[in-house]
């Protein structure tokens, strides 16, 4: 039988300090191994194996230091409160339930996630982060993604808290989710 969640109250999710341990691990290693393809350009010596390796230990060196940050750091990843919700600690104000059209339960191979569809008002709150902005998206996103991968919960213990509040406070009813329908959505009635 399952807990009873009570929505009334806010609830912090902190960052799960051994997952960014783990990551922060995996990146160095990555980068290592990407510093050693360009330089030395692996077994084959080509030019093309010397550009990925120096690609790798970009983009890994990066996440690392993301990684790293994060867990130097350890605050909240999510909040969730009756009025709305907030990712991380940028964003003063929470976003509202009522801002929440659908939530979906997604799945990128072994990665299940949650996505949560807003209104075009809702959308205007989301914080843009730097790195988004470099990379062109510099406009409002139609939906976020929730991922648990580096939170203090699991993915079903995410999903039932985020459930648990959009039915409460952002919409009457709602259907089951199942991530191998893709039209099943919690979805607002109004």
């Amino acid at each position: 039988m399952a807990a009873i969640i009570d929505t009334s109250r806010f609830v912090k999710i902190p960052y799960h300090r051994g997952k960014l341990v783990r990551s922060v691990f995996i990146c160095v290693l990555l980068f290592a191994a990407g510093v050693w393809m360009g330089i030395d350009g692996g077994p084959r010596h080509s030019g093309f194996t010397q550009f990925i390796g120096w690609a790798t230990a970009v983009l890994c060196g990066t996440m690392g230091v993301v990684y790293f940050r994060r867990m130097l750091r350890l605050g909240t990843y999510l909040t969730l409160a009756p009025k709305g919700f907030r990712i991380g600690e940028k964003s003063a104000d929470l976003i509202a339930w009522t801002g929440v059209t659908a939530i979906a339960e997604q799945r990128i191979k072994l990665s299940k996630y949650l996505e949560l569809s807003l209104t075009p008002d809702a959308a205007a709150q989301v914080v843009i982060t730097p790195l988004a902005g470099l990379l062109g998206r510099r406009k409002p996103p139609a939906a976020v993604v929730i991922n648990a991968q580096s939170a203090a919960v699991s993915h079903d213990e995410l999903f039932r808290l985020v459930q648990a509040y959009f039915q409460a406070h952002g919409g009457r009813t709602a259907v089951a989710a199942n991530s191998t329908d893709p039209s099943s959505r919690l979805v607002r009635q109004s």
